[in-house]
């Protein structure tokens, strides 16, 4: 059986959006981050 890892999108780079995402990440999950300003998801990279 395929192990599968869960997903999480995270709508929105702003204050909440960006916090909630560094959050998600530092748990070792894997978060992508959507927002409509084209630069600012890029600007708040979780690696």
């Amino acid at each position: 059986m395929d192990e599968q890892k869960l997903k999480i999108l995270v709508v929105g780079a702003g204050g909440i959006g960006g916090i909630t995402a560094a959050h998600i990440a530092r748990r070792g999950l894997c978060v992508e981050v959507v927002d409509p300003c084209s630069g600012l998801a890029q600007k708040i990279q979780i690696y």
